[in-house]
């Protein structure tokens, strides 16, 4: 927890090479680690103290680059009056979000567990999984905005004045996003069955119902890094609560009656509620976001993005089930996206910072 501060200071100068390099090594060095403990006998005692060294050694070495490489400095000491209280109402609701956020995140499981038992939850937690990658990759651009809204806000920077930042990078998103859901949609249902048998069928239906709602408020992430850098997130942990209450009592009778399928249903009209009407309102009338900006730039590529249709419909009509001929028409159909994208979704400057970073990889 202290070696953790470092991370801060690294993300805050926007070392985000060396914060994300360190991830990477963490993840693998711990599976590594957990692996050479099961094959020599290990049990949990060993696995805890394999993911503790490894921790201590990447944070530890974070700290050191921190110290001796940017030559940051730790001032220990009185803190500035009013800080702490500042910094208490400031992490409160980001740590009360954080437990909504698994409340919202686990209540259809405990709905499906009561109602139907183990079997409904394992069926509803493969599908969820899909949703969850889904949300990962949408903070793969976004989750690193923070220092730098936080910098422009704190020279003045308004809602209005970060609009063009929020719809450029929520535009970025959208089109990563509608091409992972797309080629859900056309190849989803064979995956799942290749992976988790037709016990789970049910599955494909309840990752997409879940899905497809929730492309929109991944897409407008870094809306919520401008509340935290504007210090307004309360509204948002607030709304949340009130979304997660409103999941409950929609999912249980649709749950009751349709399973898994119900209760993804009662989550996506609580995204809808929550999500679309709450916090579009709050982007737009509060914030000063150019949410309507928004939404035309959404209607477009999802218009555009219908023709796609057509390939992933075609391409499962090829002969074969197995996963080799599954991964052959996911190739050959992001072949044809990327195709697609370059002629009819991208504009000249996105193909510009695409054409620049080719070229900076080819050269090394």
């Amino acid at each position: 927890f202290p070696l953790s501060v470092f991370t801060s200071l690294l993300t805050a100068q926007e070392k985000f090479v060396a914060v994300k390099g360190a991830n990477i090594l963490s993840t693998l060095l711990t599976y590594g680690g957990i692996l050479l403990a099961l094959m020599s006998g290990g049990r949990s005692p060993e696995l805890a103290l394999v993911t503790t060294a490894v921790s201590l050694a990447v944070k530890g070495a974070l700290a050191l680059y921190a110290c001796f490489g940017l030559k940051l400095r730790l001032r220990f000491g009185r803190p500035e009056p009013g800080m702490l209280g500042e910094l208490f109402r400031f992490s409160f609701f980001i740590f009360v979000n954080i437990l909504i956020d698994q409340l919202y995140a686990n209540t259809d499981k405990f709905i499906l567990g009561a109602l139907w038992g183990t079997a409904a939850v394992t069926v509803y937690t493969v599908g969820v999984q899909f949703n969850s990658l889904f949300q990962q990759l949408s903070t793969a651009i976004s989750g690193v905005y923070l220092p730098h809204v936080t910098r422009l806000h704190v020279q003045g920077a308004d809602g209005k004045a970060l609009s063009p930042l929020f719809l450029q990078v929520g535009r970025v998103q959208f089109l990563l996003l509608a091409f992972v859901l797309s080629g859900f949609v056309a190849f989803g249902r064979q995956f799942l069955l290749l992976l988790s048998g037709p016990e789970n069928r049910d599955a494909y239906l309840i990752a997409l119902i879940i899905m497809l709602p929730g492309i929109v408020p991944l897409s407008q992430n870094l809306g919520i890094s401008i509340l935290q850098a504007m210090n307004k997130h309360r509204f948002r942990s607030l709304a949340y609560l009130v979304l997660a209450i409103s999941n409950v009592l929609i999912s249980i009778p649709l749950a009751a009656r349709w399973a898994g399928v119900g209760a993804a249903v009662g989550t996506a009209l609580a995204c809808f509620a929550g999500q679309y009407a709450m916090m579009n309102w709050y982007y737009c009338k509060k914030v000063g976001l150019d949410i309507p900006a928004y939404w035309r730039m959404a209607g477009a590529i999802t218009l555009r993005m219908l023709p796609m249709a057509l390939p992933g419909w075609l391409l499962n009509l090829l002969p074969g089930t197995g996963w080799l001929s599954l991964f052959g028409r996911i190739a050959l159909y992001t072949a044809i996206f990327l195709h697609y994208a370059w002629r009819f979704l991208l504009e000249a400057r996105e193909k510009e910072t695409l054409s620049g970073l080719v070229r900076r990889l080819r050269r090394h």
